[in-house]
């Protein structure tokens, strides 16, 4: 016989793209795809913050991580070049623009 079993921790919710930022990010990568070579993407939505990474070779190349802050913080957002912090920001087209740019380098993070 089976019995359910509940958790009582409370489940924390993944902090999605918008879809105006989501609707940009599938923009920039259409760009990536025709400019850059851009094979692959995985959208990974995790506690608190999701990831839109750009996948080569079945490992990430670079992605952008929106990321929440505190308790109703605006939330900012972290770039990453393979598994290196390229960039944080609380500016979505800043982190946007990094991100197309395949996470070139614009500034030293201290993460």
């Amino acid at each position: 016989m089976f019995r359910q079993v509940t958790s009582t921790a409370q489940k924390v919710k993944p902090l999605l793209f918008s879809p105006s930022e989501l609707k940009q990010v599938l923009s920039t990568y259409s760009q990536g795809v025709l400019i850059r070579n851009w094979k692959d993407y995985a959208i990974i939505p995790y506690d608190e913050q999701s990831t839109f990474a750009v996948v080569d070779n079945g490992v990430v190349a670079f992605s952008i991580t929106k990321i929440k802050n505190g308790k109703g913080g605006e939330p900012s957002f972290l770039v990453h070049k393979r598994h290196l912090p390229v960039l944080k920001s609380q500016s979505f087209l800043e982190a946007l623009t990094c991100f197309a740019r395949g996470g070139e380098k614009l500034k030293t993070v201290g993460v």
